[in-house]
């Protein structure tokens, strides 16, 4: 009987602390993205360049912006042909402008100060982390919007929003909690990122290795 009772607790235990990494990815959420202009990029030959801008951060949430910038310029140049300037090139350039001229009011200015054909604004709206005993929960929430550098007419737009639900115990997460929440906020990121380039058109005209 004790025997019984023993592999009853072993079993309630996996199931328990087994469950900690099931983590709920809607994979429908990657084909439904909210673009706009997208016929635009695709099919005007002028644009073969990008420079991505430092983001804004309005999560509330320190260095939201540095973790989204991050993944998106990874994801653009893993997936897609583009010709994308380096971030540090970019800031380097930008380190001359003034605040004023990195708004994106001022996108049409950006052909003289980077040299690209398009230039890459985005914005955390949102980034969520939040533990309990028993779940954790992270989420972020991008716009991401590209504007010709040399009119600053906006050329293409998304926002999307990736959440993860964890439930179990997790001894990480109680132990290591400043590792795993960036883990977990990075994944999202790349969630987001990863299923906006299947929505961004690839570069077809001028393309130079």
């Amino acid at each position: 009987m004790k025997i019984v009772k023993y592999i009853l607790l072993a079993a309630a235990s996996v199931m328990l602390f087994g469950c900690a990494r099931a983590t709920m990815e809607n994979i429908h959420e990657g084909v439904v993205m909210n673009t706009r202009n997208h016929i635009n990029l695709a099919v005007t030959p002028k644009y073969t360049t990008i420079a991505v801008m430092p983001f804004i951060n309005n999560s509330g949430v320190k260095n939201a912006n540095t973790y989204a910038r991050r993944s998106f310029y990874g994801n653009l140049v893993s997936y897609k042909n583009w010709n994308v300037q380096p971030m540090g090139e970019t800031d380097s350039r930008l380190s001359k402008l003034t605040r004023r001229d990195l708004d994106e009011s001022a996108a049409g200015r950006m052909r003289s100060a980077l040299g690209v054909d398009l230039v890459c604004y985005g914005e955390v709206k949102e980034q969520c982390s939040r533990y309990g005993l028993v779940f954790s929960y992270n989420s972020v929430t991008v716009r991401v919007a590209f504007y010709d550098a040399g009119t600053g007419e906006k050329v293409w737009e998304a926002e999307d929003f990736r959440d993860s639900l964890v439930m179990g115990i997790s001894f990480m997460y109680m132990y290591e909690r400043d590792v795993m929440w960036a883990r977990e906020i990075h994944n999202r990121y790349d969630e987001l990122f990863r299923d906006m380039m299947q929505q961004f058109p690839l570069c077809t005209y001028g393309y130079k290795k």
